[in-house]
């Protein structure tokens, strides 16, 4: 009789987190939603804590969204936010593939932040020490966005991308307390809650400083960014 190979501890972990997954009614959620809770725990991040909110969220100021997320501060909502680097000349098969050197990044800020152009392209610049003139950061167009990470707008997911793109954490929130976040869930009223140890040490994002400081004079934004 043939004999069946016994399980690698992968194989085992992936069954266990597919038995878990099967407790879940299906029918009653989006594939982008799925692929997020899979990640998590692929990931094993026991902190994630998925929440539910109004679906004219978005239409309402950032503290009552606050109120409905029982957020410490409106510091601790961050989002998701795509960058191409518009100069980018690598690998056109592979836009990903080397995170020194990408031509997309994911940017997780805080709502109450803005993004420093000059900041994100001397950080990106710094990890492989390319010539300035190879660097110009604009958020992906919508379409490109939504192709590459599965997620319509406003429930862009730092997990459960369709691609495996870098992220960067904006290091303010890396020194949130208490150490928690709350980030978009991969549904538009679905919102993601984790603790920023876990995500740092689970997911290994780049840490980086990338926001602008206080009095930060106009002409540092990043092209085409908005809340």
């Amino acid at each position: 009789p043939r004999v069946t190979p016994p399980m690698s501890e992968q194989e085992r972990r992936l069954e266990r987190i597919e038995e878990r997954l099967s407790h879940l009614p299906h029918w009653d959620i989006p594939a982008p939603e799925l692929r997020v809770r899979r990640a998590c725990l692929e990931c094993g991040l026991n902190s994630a804590l998925f929440k539910r909110v109004p679906s004219d969220y978005y239409d309402h100021p950032i503290e009552q969204r606050r109120r409905w997320l029982d957020a410490p501060s409106v510091d601790h909502l961050c989002k998701s936010i795509i960058l191409e680097n518009t100069k980018w000349d690598g690998n056109a098969s592979d836009p990903c593939g080397d995170p020194l050197n990408a031509r997309y990044y994911l940017i997780l800020i805080q709502y109450t932040a803005r993004l420093s152009s000059c900041k994100v392209l001397n950080y990106v610049r710094s990890l492989r020490q390319g010539p300035k003139r190879a660097y110009h950061f604009r958020l992906a167009p919508s379409d490109v966005s939504e192709e590459l990470s599965g997620f319509e707008h406003n429930s862009v997911s730092p997990l459960g991308l369709l691609t495996h793109i870098p992220i960067i954490l904006s290091h303010r929130i890396a020194e949130l307390a208490p150490q928690f976040f709350y980030a978009g869930g991969g549904d538009v009223d679905l919102k993601l809650g984790l603790r920023v140890p876990e995500f740092v040490a689970r997911v290994r994002p780049f840490v980086a400083d990338v926001t602008q400081d206080p009095g930060t004079e106009a002409g540092d934004e990043i092209e085409g960014e908005t809340e």
